[in-house]
């Protein structure tokens, strides 16, 4: 006989996980299969946010030039 009881847990600070199961099982021995998901929903990305670090960059020089200075560093 299979039965599917599906009840909220709680997990204390030490990371035990607590279930009060009420059943109307006879007495015995089970096999209990426990499948974890979170209640909380993952915080949802906004794309808007990342926009607020874009813009422009004043650059005084040479852009190529810098890069190869930077790039020479690596060979020496």
């Amino acid at each position: 006989m299979t039965t599917t009881v599906q009840i909220v847990g709680a997990i204390d600070q030490q990371g035990n996980l607590h279930l009060d199961v009420p059943t109307a099982l006879p007495a015995g021995n089970v096999n209990v299969t426990v499948v974890i998901a979170s209640l909380v929903s993952p915080r949802k990305k906004n794309p808007k946010r990342a926009l607020r670090l874009a813009g422009t960059l004043s650059w005084k020089g040479d852009p190529m030039e810098i890069q190869r200075e930077m790039r020479s560093e690596w060979s020496d």
